[in-house]
């Protein structure tokens, strides 16, 4: 059998769209928050009034994610015009985006917010960063490369192992030809992995404080996602 979507041996196919059954509930709390936390597909930046003449999209190139069962969700991003960490034509490097942001499961429990607010109380920071101020990242980042494109294996953690402060692990990334995206539990263990990504995402909580205290404003950023926060809120129900 067949339809408009796809085909099938299901003599029908029918699309539903969740329904919640009730007004507020945590699980749809923890859909709409994963969904603003884990940011936009791509920012155009605008440094100045130039830059709405030319092409500055930026893409998000590399995101770690860390879940924390009744705790927390936090998510440390990297967005760039090139997917590698410099121009290889010889062009110059536009900079980077960084974006840091995290939901508080635990004061979401704590306060039952669910059931008075509508929507979670998400801290995000975005910020623009010129490619020179960029170097100690880079180099970190290129450090997880590396491992990456070696391949990545996950044997069981040893249960002599220091206990985690999370319980799920993620790292998406892209290149110029291809990508990964792979995510663990904390039953499993790549400690050199773990830590090259720790690194990381202490390098970007530096670096943006860093530079807030620092750095001159740009004009605009804007938020490019395939669902917007708002649709979010209404669509991710139940």
């Amino acid at each position: 059998m067949s339809n408009s979507f796809a085909k099938s041996n299901a003599k029908s196919i029918k699309n539903l769209r969740r329904v919640a059954t009730q007004a507020n509930t945590l699980a749809r709390f923890h859909r709409v928050a994963r969904a603003i936390v884990m940011g936009p597909d791509s920012i155009y930046v605008r440094r100045d009034a130039t830059d709405y003449k030319r092409n500055m999209d930026f893409e998000l190139v590399l995101r770690l994610v860390q879940l924390a069962v009744n705790e927390s969700i936090t998510a440390w991003s990297i967005y760039s015009c090139e997917r590698e960490w410099e121009s290889e034509r010889g062009e110059e490097h536009k900079g980077y985006v960084l974006r840091h942001s995290t939901w508080s499961i635990r004061d979401a429990l704590a306060a039952k917010l669910w059931e008075h607010e509508a929507a979670p109380r998400i801290s995000t920071v975005t910020w623009y960063l010129e490619n020179q101020e960029s170097s100690r990242l880079i180099h970190y980042c290129r450090m997880l490369d590396s491992l990456l494109v070696s391949g990545v294996t996950m044997p069981p953690r040893s249960e002599q192992s220091v206990s985690l402060k999370w319980n799920e692990f993620s790292v998406f990334r892209l290149f110029d030809s291809w990508g990964i995206d792979v995510w663990w539990g904390n039953v499993y263990s790549n400690p050199i992995l773990e830590k090259a990504a720790l690194d990381v995402t202490t390098t970007i909580e530096e670096t943006i404080r860093t530079n807030q205290s620092s750095s001159s404003p740009i004009d605009r950023l804007e938020m490019v996602f395939n669902l917007l926060p708002e649709e979010a809120e209404q669509l991710l129900l139940g």
